[in-house]
């Protein structure tokens, strides 16, 4: 995991260069809940703990680039983003998504038995985005077609998203999404293998000098589907995560 982190910043500072604004932001961290199940009988369980985390955020004309590090006592998580746009006008843009995640829980049984798990997945989408302002509230709508090379045991998945993003008087933010993820059968018939929901908000205030602090609550729950097939590869997680910290833009 330590040479993905430095793999990562690399390659952020390498797009630096060309940037807007460079963002970084501390924050304490409280892990509310961490719970995973790959079977029918056993449900893990992460100890609840504060930890903290360390993001690096770099903006471009038409790239927007980010990198997280979580750490707690039984939890610790890279997270990666790149997002290319391309504003048609004042309304409509072509989005893009590359996610990367990298997490490793020491999770805990209701029998005691413990399992250490390692998760990593990497999605890539493109798709089309709908903004527009009324009164105090700026909304983002998007829907997005993906591929998933691998997710935890899958391989070669197709992805679906919708996410709504909502700013609230520029003092707070909320966030929704859905992910569908599926195998492709054949052309144009697919077979669902479980479907992520993700949602989020930020409360924060910036002052004159760049500096932000801020709050925020994040959590996603990711279910098996119910196809046809009696068999399905099973695989139950959610995370939640409440943070308060400081942020500081520096600008390009």
């Amino acid at each position: 995991m330590k040479k993905i982190a430095v793999l990562l910043v690399t390659l952020l500072f390498s797009i630096s260069a060309f940037c807007n604004e460079v963002t970084f932001s501390q924050s304490a961290s409280y892990l509310n809940i961490a719970c995973f199940s790959d079977n029918e009988k056993d449900i893990y369980a992460a100890d609840k703990s504060f930890g903290s985390n360390t993001n690096i955020s770099l903006t471009t004309d038409y790239i927007n680039a980010s990198v997280t590090a979580a750490f707690h006592k039984n939890y610790k998580a890279i997270n990666a983003s790149i997002n290319p746009h391309y504003a048609i006008n004042d309304i409509v843009a072509l989005d893009g998504n590359i996610v990367y995640n990298i997490s490793n829980v020491d999770y805990t049984a209701i029998t005691k038995v413990r399992s250490n798990v390692t998760d990593q997945n990497l999605v890539a989408n493109v798709g089309i985005s709908l903004q527009s302002s009324f009164w105090i509230f700026d909304v983002k709508v998007g829907a997005y077609v993906g591929y998933t090379p691998f997710y935890y045991n899958f391989k070669n998945l197709c992805e679906t998203m919708f996410n709504i993003n909502i700013d609230i008087s520029k003092y707070v933010s909320v966030y929704f999404a859905i992910e569908s993820f599926q195998e492709s059968i054949s052309f144009a018939n697919f077979y669902p293998q479980f479907v992520k929901n993700t949602y989020g908000v930020n409360v924060h205030y910036t002052f004159n000098n760049g500096i932000t602090i801020f709050a925020s609550y994040d959590y996603f729950c990711a279910h098996p589907e119910k196809p046809w097939k009696e068999n399905i590869d099973l695989y139950n997680k959610c995370e939640g995560f409440a943070t308060l910290g400081i942020k500081y833009a520096l600008p390009f």
